[in-house]
């Protein structure tokens, strides 16, 4: 397939005083996709630390490096990202988690590189603060109905992490991006809100979120 014809993919990254810990680990993981057409966004909430000089180190012409002045909130930082987004589809990549090289590529080639659907997800690993594995989850989701797709999840036949869901960015804007009656899991809203535009599940492990002591991003 021609570079031009292929869909563009936003991977974005907020980030908050990670650049000695984890967030170098989801820059590299952003910047060695072997998908082709993509662009990645730092979106700096005003980080005490050294992450201004880290990023500044880095050469990359797909990568767009900006910074808060002030502390927004971690949601709001999310739906920063969004609104900076150029991309078709939308990766939101915490700073302390990461995604297999293939990816981008793989989420593309299960909608053969069309723009048509609402989420598009893969299976998911929990690791540890050193990067050690401590399970799988594959998708165990067949193309059920909706309201069966949001039971598996209850039942833990599938994650809802952001690290393996890539949104389609316009359907996202235009259903207010992250955002919940109770500023909750505003998540999970967003991928329950965008599945009933259609949805591809990918039963491949191909992403990882961490848990460890204060993974909150803010």
């Amino acid at each position: 397939m021609q570079r031009e014809t292929l869909p563009f993919v936003t991977i974005a990254i907020p980030t908050y005083n990670r650049a000695r810990s984890y967030l170098p680990v989801a820059v590299e993981a952003a910047r060695a996709q072997s998908y082709p057409l993509l662009e990645i966004i730092v979106a700096d909430n005003a980080s005490s630390d050294d992450t201004a000089g880290f990023m500044q180190s880095i050469g990359d012409l797909r990568l767009r490096y900006l910074r808060h002045p002030v502390n927004i909130g971690a949601n709001r930082n999310y739906n920063y990202c969004l609104s900076k987004a150029r991309g078709d589809y939308f990766l939101l990549l915490h700073d302390d988690d990461a995604i297999d090289r293939d990816f981008v590529d793989a989420c593309m080639k299960a909608v053969n590189y069309k723009v048509i659907q609402g989420v598009i997800r893969t299976g998911v690993r929990v690791m540890d603060h050193c990067g050690d594995t401590l399970r799988e989850t594959k998708n165990a989701v067949d193309p059920a109905p909706l309201a069966q797709y949001y039971q598996a999840w209850f039942a833990g036949r599938t994650n809802w992490y952001l690290a393996n869901t890539l949104f389609n960015t316009r359907l996202l804007k235009d259903e207010g991006g992250f955002r919940s009656p109770y500023h909750l899991a505003e998540d999970g809203f967003a991928i329950a809100r965008l599945a009933r535009f259609g949805r591809v599940d990918l039963p491949d492990v191909k992403a990882s979120f961490r848990v460890h002591a204060g993974e909150n991003t803010m």
